[in-house]
C-alpha cells in the first residue's frame, strides 16, 4: 500500500507513467478517449487537492 510519503517520493514516476498511459490510450482509442473529455476538469480538480491539501 503506497503512503502519501512513497508516493509523494515517487511522484515524478506515476506522472510520468500517467501522461504516457493516457497517450498511448488516446491514440489507440480516439473515439472513447474522446468522449472521456468531459472528466478532464473533474480530474485536474482532484489532482490539484491532493496535491496542494
Amino acid at each position: 500500500m503506497f503512503t502519501r510519503k512513497k508516493l509523494e517520493n515517487k511522484q515524478v514516476w506515476v506522472y510520468m507513467i500517467s501522461l504516457l498511459m493516457a497517450t498511448v490510450f488516446g491514440f489507440l482509442m480516439p473515439g472513447y478517449a474522446e468522449s472521456l473529455g468531459a472528466f478532464i476538469s473533474i480530474i485536474i480538480a482532484l489532482l490539484m487537492y491532493s496535491m496542494f491539501s
